[in-house]
């Protein structure tokens, strides 16, 4: 992952590797023949694996009907990236944002600059349409208190449909 959250639950699995790209084509085609409908990218953050765009494209051709991802959306801050992402065939992103002020969610995610570009990507995906796009938050004792100010200030920017997630340790 990119981040570096301070109530991760999975920092422990992260170790710089990648599966290889063969290994998750074949998971995605078994979750195919299994009945599988939506194909849901998600990591650590799935953006980051260097065939990213090649998996979007590969679930489609293996038959989903809808694949999302979810992501902090770092790279998506950039219009070519979320571009190749949706003509690859994305039809949704979660964005894990979770706080209203970069100071909070900068503080939240361990990366200054990361409020921006997860908002960025949000503009970026809304300016290309067709994409489904939400936010995840990951409530914590350090922006709970901001709740209502956090659903308001991304309602504000289009979005309606919220993930409200509860850290279980």
């Amino acid at each position: 992952c990119n981040q570096r959250c301070i109530f991760c639950l999975d920092s422990w699995n992260q170790n710089g590797t990648y599966v290889p790209v063969d290994e998750l084509k074949a998971f995605i085609s078994r979750g195919k023949r299994e009945g599988g409908e939506r194909l849901i990218l998600s990591g650590g953050e799935a953006s980051v694996h260097p065939g990213f765009i090649k998996l979007i494209r590969y679930g489609r051709e293996v038959g989903y009907d809808w694949v999302q991802t979810v992501t902090n959306g770092m790279l998506f801050a950039s219009p070519e990236y979320a571009r190749r992402a949706t003509v690859a065939g994305l039809n949704e992103v979660t964005l894990s944002i979770h706080g209203h002020t970069a100071k909070l969610h900068d503080r939240l995610v361990g990366l200054p600059g990361a409020f921006e570009k997860a908002n960025q990507a949000i503009r970026n995906f809304q300016a290309l349409g067709g994409v489904v796009v939400n936010v995840d938050v990951v409530i914590n004792k350090l922006n709970v208190t901001h709740l209502r100010e956090i659903l308001d200030f991304y309602m504000e920017m289009g979005i309606h449909e919220f993930d409200l997630l509860f850290i279980v340790p």
